[in-house]
């Protein structure tokens, strides 16, 4: 095992938005192991085309966060 501090990072997207508009939203925590939070994020997303296009720009958010 490294000796190096670990992060966890929960991430989340939201698909669909109520029918008939095509938004969607991300959200994601940082979190320093044993559970102390390091960063969040959320946004909007304006034009979601499926839930995984809105989970990767939450996993990309947070990415570019904890880095």
């Amino acid at each position: 095992m490294s000796d190096l501090p670990s992060c966890k990072i929960n991430c989340d997207g939201a698909f669909p938005a109520p029918e008939g508009t095509s938004g969607g939203g991300w959200g994601f925590v940082i979190q320093h192991l044993p559970g102390d939070v390091r960063g969040s994020g959320t946004g909007r997303l304006r034009h979601v085309a499926s839930a995984l296009q809105a989970e990767a720009r939450a996993c990309s958010a947070a990415l570019q966060a904890a880095s």
